[in-house]
C-alpha cells in the first residue's frame, strides 16, 4: 500500500514586512531578487522537504486551513478569504474569494465545516463567512466591530481594537479573541 503524499502550505509576504534586524538569522539570508505573495507548496518525507511550486495570489497570505470534511484549504489575505483546491499532485487551484471586510489577521473554520471566521487587525472586526456545501465561500453574514477606550499609555501602538486570533471551543463557541483590551 502506498501512503498519500503529504503536502505543507506556507503564506508568504513581501520579504519588507519580514526585516527583523535582531533575529539570529538576519543577513544570513538573502533577500530574494523578486517579492513574490502567495502560496508555496512543500513536500517531503521526514525533515527533507522540497519545493512542489509556489501559487501567486498578488496578496500577503496570512493565515491558511484545511477543511474538517471537504479537504480544501481556506486562507486569509490580501483583505480577502480564499478558496483553495490542492490536487493530489500539489497544485493549487484559487476558486471563490470573499471580501474579508478588513486586513485579515486570522482565519479560523468551525468543526462542522460550515463557517470561516476572520479577525481583522486594522479594521478591529470580527467577520463570519458561510461555506457552502460546494465548498465556496459566501459574502460575509454577520460582523461585529470592537472598540477601546484609548489608553495614553499605549497611544503609540493601540490607537484601536486590533484582534489578532479567534479560537473556538470544541463546541464551536469563540473561547477567546486575542488583541482586545
Amino acid at each position: 500500500m502506498v501512503a498519500a503524499k503529504s503536502f505543507v502550505l506556507v503564506g508568504s509576504s513581501s520579504p519588507g514586512q519580514t526585516v527583523v534586524t535582531d533575529s539570529p538569522i538576519y543577513g544570513k539570508v538573502p533577500r530574494p531578487e523578486q517579492e513574490e505573495k502567495g502560496i508555496l507548496v512543500l513536500s517531503g518525507e521526514g525533515l527533507e522537504l522540497q519545493t512542489v511550486g509556489f501559487f501567486p495570489l498578488g496578496a500577503h497570505v496570512g493565515w491558511i486551513c484545511q477543511h474538517p470534511t471537504n479537504g480544501r484549504f481556506y486562507a486569509a489575505g490580501g483583505g480577502k478569504v480564499h478558496e483553495i483546491v490542492l490536487s493530489e499532485a500539489g497544485q493549487v487551484s484559487f476558486c471563490s474569494n470573499a471580501d474579508a471586510i478588513g486586513g485579515p489577521a486570522h482565519l479560523e473554520l468551525s468543526a462542522d465545516g460550515a463557517w470561516a471566521l476572520v479577525a481583522n487587525y486594522s479594521a478591529g472586526n470580527l467577520v463570519v463567512f458561510p461555506i457552502h456545501p460546494d465548498g465556496s465561500l459566501g459574502p460575509a453574514s454577520d460582523s461585529k466591530h470592537h472598540s477601546i477606550d484609548a489608553l495614553s499609555h499605549l497611544a503609540d501602538r493601540q490607537e484601536a481594537s486590533h484582534p489578532h486570533q479567534i479560537v473556538l471551543d470544541p463546541a464551536g463557541e469563540p473561547s477567546s479573541v486575542d488583541g482586545y483590551k
